[in-house]
């Protein structure tokens, strides 16, 4: 997975929200088969969960709060300030922190007492959307549903990594210099950094299996050796402790992506990436080992 964030048009353009979001609110229950159970919605895969669980088994289960930050109005309201980069940052996270803060309470509460008494295992809370994941038999599921705090019950289900089926051979040598590898060329980004739009002062970030933080391409890059707390520049969801950027599972697709988006040796000139002035952030998520989850995910965005 990857994301790329500038620090350029801080709005964020909308057409008709109106119509967007009555377009956003029929391809969700499209796709995920939601039912309307007291105004609470249910996903399919979820439901479907729900039908064939025994009362001593557990299920990780993402809970989405009713009340959430209106962030249209809040984005609209900043653009009118033309706010800078730094307070809509600030205000935004915020507004979204202030808002878990006063609304997840008792939702919180009743978990834990269910957790004191054995029927909820895991229990985590976010802030980055008004969310909480639990681990929970199935009758406090059940009772969760009857909840008017509650917008969304879906299954937090284990995702799967798709493993290459072929790996064919590298005709190319692994020792060869280009100055510009031929697809940046395609995309005519070298058109690009001779205009001066190399990615400087922007970040890019990737969520994958995480960073060779080494790699002569990218260590000099990583925000965590230009100034900022390795913590605010690297995660790893499995072992948080872990203060510098290494790939999982001796894989290099983390690191890969990462040169893609911004790889550069400034000892050789070999340009790989498509902002090869930019920074770089990374979470590692996916084979660090164990099993992967749609909430690691949301822990690594937070």
């Amino acid at each position: 997975m990857l994301y790329f964030i500038t620090q350029s048009s801080p709005k964020l353009y909308k057409t008709n929200t109106i119509k967007m979001k009555k377009l956003f609110l029929f391809a969700f229950i499209f796709a995920f088969g939601v039912m309307n159970a007291n105004a609470l919605q249910i996903t399919s895969r979820l439901q479907q969960k729900m039908n064939s669980l025994n009362p001593l088994q557990y299920t990780r289960v993402l809970i989405l709060l009713s009340d959430q930050v209106d962030i249209d109005r809040l984005d609209a309201d900043l653009y009118r300030m033309n706010a800078s980069l730094q307070y809509r940052a600030y205000t935004v996270i915020t507004a979204l922190q202030q808002k878990a803060q006063n609304t997840q309470g008792p939702l919180l509460q009743y978990l834990n007492a269910e957790k004191s008494m054995g029927k909820v295992k895991l229990l985590q809370n976010y802030w980055v959307t008004n969310l909480i994941m639990a681990e929970v038999t199935s009758d406090v599921l059940n009772q969760l549903t009857y909840r008017n705090d509650i917008q969304v019950l879906d299954l937090d289900d284990i995702c799967f990594l798709d493993k290459p089926v072929s790996i064919l051979p590298d005709n190319k040598s692994k020792n060869s210099i280009e100055s510009v590898e031929i697809g940046l060329k395609v995309i005519r980004a070298d058109s690009l950094w001779r205009l001066g739009f190399s990615g400087a002062g922007s970040t890019v970030m990737n969520i994958d299996n995480g960073v060779n933080g080494t790699h002569p391409a990218l260590s000099p890059k990583w925000w965590g050796n230009n100034g900022r707390p390795w913590y605010w520049s690297w995660y790893n969801v499995r072992n948080p402790s872990i203060n510098f950027p290494n790939a999982c599972a001796g894989d290099f697709h983390g690191t890969h992506t990462m040169g893609i988006m911004c790889g550069s040796s400034s000892s050789t000139g070999d340009t790989v990436g498509v902002a090869p002035g930019a920074r770089w952030i990374a979470a590692a998520v996916t084979d660090c080992p164990g099993a992967i989850y749609p909430s690691d995910n949301v822990t690594a965005f937070q």
